[in-house]
């Protein structure tokens, strides 16, 4: 793949880095009625070898551990709108990025993105 000389008046867009699938979650959130969150989570990462960490199936706990804590404090109301959706993946990228290793120097979570999201 080659790159693409930028033109005049275009900008530069960075190509996605690796991705993975950390999978299905069925969470609930912290209403006092009861509310259920179902989401597919994909982890954009800066680095094949950030891929490399993520993939070992021994972190794959603390990742799905980290994910389920952060969105059972929030409320269904918080994820009705996209703001809110957005303000969790940015929340889950910066716990994540906090309890995984860096890779080539660098956070490895460059980008937290859900395929699916269903809150009821």
């Amino acid at each position: 793949m080659g790159s693409r000389k930028v033109l005049e008046g275009e900008r530069a867009i960075e190509p996605p880095g690796p991705t993975f699938e950390v999978g299905e979650f069925n969470v609930n959130l912290a209403d006092q009625e009861p509310h259920l969150v179902n989401f597919k989570l994909v982890l954009e990462l800066t680095s094949q070898r950030a891929l490399q960490t993520v993939s070992d199936p021994s972190w794959g706990p603390r990742i799905k551990n980290e994910v389920i804590v952060a969105v059972k404090d929030r409320r269904y109301v918080d994820l009705l709108t996209s703001e809110g959706v957005l303000e969790l993946a940015a929340d889950l990228r910066k716990r994540l990025n906090s309890i995984l290793p860096y890779a080539e120097g660098k956070p490895p979570v460059k980008g937290v993105f859900f395929t699916q999201f269903l809150v009821q």
